[in-house]
């Protein structure tokens, strides 16, 4: 990945080690954590897609929404189910 990658996204902080398991558990081998630089100077922890993996297109909202989101949904209770 090139050093100067942008993606927009939201930065959660204060997670509890409770919250960081949940996280960690339910993001699966396809991601990596890895602790970045944010555009303004911060640093902050993403869970990136491996090169393998990767859109070639950015992530879109509408698209997800109508085409992906009711099997996303599934898959969610599906693994909380199994937890």
């Amino acid at each position: 990945m090139p050093g100067n990658a942008r993606a927009g996204g939201l930065l959660i902080a204060g997670l509890s080690d409770d919250e960081w398991h949940i996280v960690d558990d339910f993001e699966d081998e396809m991601y990596e954590l890895r602790r970045l630089t944010l555009s303004d100077g911060r640093t902050g922890w993403a869970y990136v897609c491996g090169e393998n993996y990767a859109l070639a297109e950015d992530w879109d909202m509408d698209l997800f929404t109508s085409r992906d989101l009711v099997d996303y949904v599934e898959r969610c209770l599906a693994w909380r189910g199994a937890r």
